[in-house]
């Protein structure tokens, strides 16, 4: 069996440290003792680091909130574009029935909006530059709202895009 546990141990009086626990099993002595090998790690700046990365993403999430403004990163490859919650509730979709791809996303689009939005985008994958555009999207129940979408691409090794991600605000 193996044996692995993170814990808090008090340093002094007014901090603390996280340890890594990690054991394994290594048979049994003739007199029927048990034999354990096992290392005591330091984790205290990766839990910092996860500590710091969750508060940020708490603040991030408020702010996406407060500002009615959403994000998103397409791969390209796969043809899956990932959303913030916050881009879900902007075009009031459920997280787990929309088809997260090009295809779906532009069938969000306003008819008279989605040629020139499609355009847009796929001139800045071709061309590698970044974007901004207005657009209108129609909403499963139908309502009409308008968003300001700002895009921009990273590139492969070989130069090529391999991404596009960005932000959509509600500018309704």
């Amino acid at each position: 069996g193996v044996w692995r546990n993170e814990f808090r141990i008090n340093y002094d009086e007014d901090s603390y440290k996280w340890i890594l626990g990690k054991s394994d099993y290594d048979g049994q002595r003739p007199d029927g003792s048990l034999i354990w090998s096992g290392i005591l790690l330091d984790i205290t700046k990766r839990k910092k680091v996860e500590e710091e990365l969750q508060r940020k993403n708490y603040l991030l999430e408020h702010a996406q909130e407060l500002s009615s403004m959403g994000f998103w990163n397409w791969q390209l490859q796969e043809d899956h574009v990932e959303w913030s919650d916050q881009l879900y509730e902007i075009y009031g979709l459920d997280k787990d029935s929309f088809e997260s791809t090009f295809e779906g996303y532009l069938s969000l689009i306003h008819p008279d909006d989605r040629e020139t939005t499609k355009n847009i985008i796929l001139d800045a994958t071709s061309h590698k530059t970044d974007f901004t555009f207005e657009e209108r999207i129609i909403r499963p129940d139908g309502e009409v709202r308008h968003l300001k979408t700002w895009g921009d691409s990273s590139l492969d090794k070989n130069g090529n895009v391999k991404e596009m991600f960005g932000a959509c605000m509600d500018v309704t």
